[in-house]
C-alpha cells in the first residue's frame, strides 16, 4: 500500500509546523513520481552528479566537495526520517507507540 505524504499531513493542534513542512517537501517528490522511479537509474544519476562535482570542484580549499555534498544530502535525509519517526509516527500511521516530545 502506497501512502503519500500529502495524505499524512497533520492538522490537529499541537502538531509542530515543522512536521507539515517536511511532509510538504516529501509530497513534492511524490508529485514528481518518486514511487515509480527506477532505483538503479536514480543511483546512477546520483553517482554522475557526485562525479561531476568531483571533476569540476576537485579538492578546492582542501575540501573534498563531493564528499561534503554527499554528507549534507544524506545527513539531512536521515534527520528528516528520524524526526518524523520520533515526533509523529503515531499520528501519521495510526500505530500506537510513537515517542512524543
Amino acid at each position: 500500500m502506497v501512502r503519500y505524504a500529502e495524505d499524512m499531513m497533520l492538522d490537529p493542534p499541537g502538531v509542530p509546523p515543522f512536521t507539515n513542512f517536511l511532509l510538504q517537501l516529501i509530497s513534492n517528490l511524490d508529485r514528481a513520481g518518486a514511487w515509480t522511479w527506477d532505483l538503479r537509474a536514480t543511483s546512477i544519476l546520483w553517482c554522475l552528479v557526485f562525479f561531476a562535482i568531483r571533476a569540476v570542484l576537485g579538492k578546492k580549499g582542501g575540501i573534498d566537495w563531493y564528499a561534503l555534498v554527499h554528507a549534507i544530502v544524506t545527513g539531512i535525509g536521515g534527520c528528516m526520517c528520524a524526526y518524523l519517526t520520533f515526533v509523529s509516527a503515531e499520528q501519521m500511521t495510526g500505530i500506537p507507540g510513537a515517542c512524543v516530545m
